[in-house]
């Protein structure tokens, strides 16, 4: 049997939003520290794959729309 975290937000208004945007881009936030991974919009299902195979190597998983 898996331990499964869900998180997510409900209910936020756009000034919640504002506000963790704005602590993001002040650099208050270690990001580089949390985010395991950036990875392509084309790489995702590997990488998705590869943390579900390891899940304690792997914290957050970062993936681009370019």
């Amino acid at each position: 049997m898996k331990e499964l975290d869900i998180r997510g937000s409900r209910n936020a208004t756009p000034e919640d939003f504002e506000a963790v945007i704005a602590h993001l881009e002040s650099v208050a936030f270690p990001t580089d520290e949390v985010i395991t991974k950036t990875v392509s919009l084309e790489d995702a299902p590997a990488a998705l794959a590869a943390w579900s195979e390891n899940p304690g190597e792997i914290t957050k998983i970062h993936i681009t729309l370019d």
